[in-house]
């Protein structure tokens, strides 16, 4: 599509590489995994990385510092982060 990932217009590589939030990107959540865009987008992922990302697009569940998670626990009213597996009390 683009020869570089902070060519795409809908990226929010940009502001990961500025640092800076936008009108629809903070970045915080992102620089606490990945606080190097630059050596990162030059060097790639590595197979950890790349695994970490596919298990939370399998699961759905956010990817994200401690402090990200909570904030969407508290604005969406649910729990977000991995439960223990197997079947729930009274179940």
């Amino acid at each position: 599509m683009v020869k570089n990932p902070d060519d795409y217009k809908w990226s929010s590589c940009q502001a990961h590489l500025q640092g800076e939030d936008d009108t629809l990107v903070i970045v915080r959540p992102l620089l606490e995994i990945i606080p190097n865009w630059q050596e990162m987008l030059s060097t790639g992922l590595s197979e950890d990385d790349h695994k970490i990302i596919h298990q939370h697009e399998r699961t759905g569940s956010p990817l994200g510092g401690e402090s990200f998670i909570n904030r969407l626990e508290r604005l969406t009213s649910r729990v977000l982060r991995k439960k223990k597996p197997g079947p729930k009390n009274g179940n």
